[in-house]
């Protein structure tokens, strides 16, 4: 739902996994979540910035401050740049979209300064799409 003023505030509720597995896979489990979303809009001198904060989890058996999940994206004309947080990792990257085409690339890391594990990873996701 999108609120009618001048930050354009946003809210959005989903029910995620909603369903059953039968008792032959009973070795997966997929608890049913409520997973929300709040966002706002404000315009700055060049441009258009969105900050964004989700409680969602990726990991059905995540803790609670592991479902918080904060972001912004910056929009210029066609361009936009993203960046996102959460105890998972850092996720930066760039998609510039035309009417009928669109291209991104992002780069993400688990390797985190709260973070004491050893693991640890580094992705970067090329994104290359068209409208049909």
């Amino acid at each position: 739902y999108v609120f009618d003023n001048e930050y354009k505030p946003r809210f959005s509720v989903k029910g995620a996994r909603l369903g059953t597995v039968t008792a032959k896979y009973d070795q997966f489990t997929f608890p049913s979540e409520l997973q929300f979303g709040f966002g706002v809009s404000t315009d700055i001198l060049f441009g258009k910035m969105d900050f964004l904060l989700d409680y969602k989890s990726i990991d059905s058996a995540a803790d609670s401050n592991r479902k918080i999940h904060i972001g912004s994206l910056y929009h210029l004309g066609a361009m936009s740049l993203a960046f996102g947080v959460d105890d998972y990792g850092l996720s930066t990257g760039i998609n510039y979209g035309l009417d009928v085409i669109q291209a991104g690339i992002a780069f993400s890391t688990t390797q985190l300064p709260w973070r004491t594990d050893d693991y640890y990873s580094q992705t970067v996701y090329l994104q290359i799409g068209w409208k049909l």
